[in-house]
């Protein structure tokens, strides 16, 4: 556990295009295989015309995250960044437009749709850095688990060694006393 933990850690920015991959190489399959049903159909039974067109788009966006998985990425956490800008954007300006009308609006409300510009600007600035770190807080919370079944077992491992001391003490004891 500890060693997949390290490995996400390490290789995060790789994980995140291997998962983008993966899920190409999947709509890839989907629209190969829509395709492949409806060619098989006899021609009197293919109905919607547009049938093989959603295959055919399947297929070439997979395609699409197979050959640039990076780019993807990257185009998806500037259009996340985006949205999150503008939507703390208009939180803040929600609460503004509200103290202005007199309804009171405490301090700490604004924290949130802060929080949300940053995280926002954030990504703005290292989006490649932002899409894996998913994969490197994953990889943290398995070499943490790791670490924990590993004082686990050094624990129980201990505790055996003492019960088994006592239980000789005991017998030691007992045999000593014998008449």
């Amino acid at each position: 556990m500890v060693l997949l933990g390290a490995l996400l850690v390490a290789y995060s920015e790789a994980m995140t295009a291997w998962l983008v991959m993966i899920c190409g190489g999947a709509f890839v399959l989907a629209g190969g295989l829509s395709l492949l049903g409806w060619m098989v159909q006899r021609k009197e039974a293919r109905v919607a015309p547009l049938y093989p067109l959603v295959g055919v788009g399947s297929a070439l966006f997979g395609l699409m995250l197979l050959i640039f998985p990076n780019s993807f990425i990257t185009a998806l956490m500037y259009l996340l960044a985006v949205v999150l800008l503008v939507a703390g954007t208009v939180q803040c300006y929600s609460f503004w437009d509200m103290r202005r009308k007199g309804v009171s609006v405490h301090a700490a409300c604004y924290i949130v749709p802060l929080l949300t510009l940053g995280v926002g600007l954030y990504i703005l600035t290292a989006p490649t850095l932002t899409a894996s770190l998913p994969f490197i807080l994953m990889g943290a919370v398995c070499i943490l688990h790791g670490l924990m079944d590993l004082i686990t077992v050094i624990l129980v491992w201990r505790r055996n060694r003492q019960l088994k001391k006592e239980e000789t003490r005991v017998v030691v004891t007992e045999v000593e006393q014998l008449p």
